[in-house]
């Protein structure tokens, strides 16, 4: 049991995504690497599930042997890296981590005016504590993720809807109750019962909660490092108390708010590293995995929807700039909009799909159910006290989300 659900959380983390990365050739720092390689993993799974689910496919010893064929397919495709010896993995990672740390705190020129030196100081005083906390913070990250294993999922969402219909994916089924609820997280639970054969042990599933609040401080820290921006750093700290005020518990017990976050940023994110690239060919491919990023958080809660339509139009926005204009040929737009249309058939299928059921009955929009517990909530006042009464509650936490913004 304990190796096949070690061989899940492969197949789930790490495996699809390490192909993918290997076939377009992406280049990038290791934690850059790292986040996408756990991005792409997810869809990928999410994607082949509902494939499998929807042809009646999805069984245990079809999961095993599609797991199989991609263990040797990863194999040969990192062949060369497997011969390396393990002390020189880490060693070079040891001499790329250290350069890019040293790299924050840049020589100061003695000719400098004394009122400059002194902001130069200050700066690196600002980049030195924010570094430090900010490590600190992904170090608590790690934390939660190492406290949390071997538990299983409590809440009270979890238990009677997420994990609900990550059994009925695991019974080979397409869970037709969920009203527009996206099924990411569902999905990929579901392998780890494929794998193990067994919808009751929860541990494997639950441990992926965790991994989405380290990737989130992981592509800030990312983020910080490249561009040398201490504000990057600062941002870790200031979302951390964010995610124990409003998240607490839930981190880790299977709502999927923190995984809609993780995608959300990390659309983001390709849009900022691609700017670090002169490379065309480079530059597309980040472009690309952006655009199917924003897909990921359509299909890991509702208010991921936004993001789509918001990447597309930042991307835009980015190929439009005069420095961009020089450096974007017309055969890589058009690429990019190809793989957006592409892209755009992840979401569309699933809302699409729950359209159809609502429309013939079989299911119904939550919308209108949650608009009205919202009413309830707040004394059935009209819509815009609802929304100030709500944002009151956030009292001075309101002030740290433009402050990380």
């Amino acid at each position: 049991m304990l190796i096949l659900g070690v061989f899940s959380l492969v197949q789930i983390i790490l495996l699809p995504g390490l192909i993918l990365l290997r076939l377009v050739r992406f280049r990038g720092t290791f934690w850059q690497g790292f986040v996408y390689t756990f991005a792409l993993s997810l869809l990928l799974n999410y994607c082949a599930v509902f494939l499998l689910a929807a042809l009646n496919l999805y069984s245990r010893p079809v999961i095993l042997v599609l797991f199989a064929i991609q263990m040797i397919l990863a194999t040969w495709l990192y062949r060369e890296d497997l011969r390396k010896p393990l002390f020189n993995v880490f060693r070079d990672l040891w001499i790329r981590s250290a350069s890019a740390l040293t790299g924050l705190f840049p020589t100061l020129d003695e000719d400098l005016p004394r009122s400059q030196k002194a902001v130069h100081y200050v700066f690196l005083l600002f980049t030195l504590v924010s570094l430090v906390f900010a490590l600190d913070r992904i170090w608590w990250s790690w934390g939660i993720f190492r406290d949390n294993l071997g538990t299983v999922f409590e809440g009270w969402d979890t238990v009677y809807s997420w994990n609900r219909w990550a059994e009925v994916w695991y019974g080979g089924g397409i869970p037709l109750d969920s009203r527009f609820y996206p099924q990411l997280m569902p999905t990929n639970w579901s392998l780890t019962y494929a794998f193990i054969g067994d919808s009751s042990i929860q541990l494997f599933a639950k441990s992926l909660m965790s991994l989405f609040v380290i990737g989130i401080f992981i592509q800030l820290f990312d983020l910080g490092i490249t561009f040398r921006q201490p504000g990057y750093f600062a941002a870790i700290v200031l979302l951390r108390a964010l995610i124990v005020k409003f998240i607490g518990e839930g981190i880790s017990n299977g709502y999927v708010d923190t995984a809609a976050a993780f995608f959300a940023l990390l659309s983001l994110h390709t849009i900022l590293r691609a700017q670090a690239i002169n490379v065309e060919s480079e530059r597309r491919i980040l472009w690309i995995m952006g655009i199917f990023f924003a897909a990921g958080a359509a299909v890991t809660k509702q208010a991921g929807v936004y993001i789509f339509p918001i990447y597309l139009l930042l991307t835009y926005i980015f190929l439009l700039r005069s420095n961009y204009r020089e450096r974007v040929s017309p055969t890589a737009l058009r690429n990019i909009v190809i793989w957006g249309i592409f892209a755009s058939l992840i979401p569309l299928s699933w809302y699409g799909f729950k359209l159809i059921l609502i429309s013939q009955g079989v299911d119904e929009s939550e919308v209108l159910i949650n608009a009205g517990y919202a009413a309830q909530a707040y004394g059935n006042v009209d819509l815009v006290t609802q929304i100030v009464q709500a944002l009151q509650k956030f009292g001075v936490y309101l002030v740290l989300f433009p402050l990380i913004l």
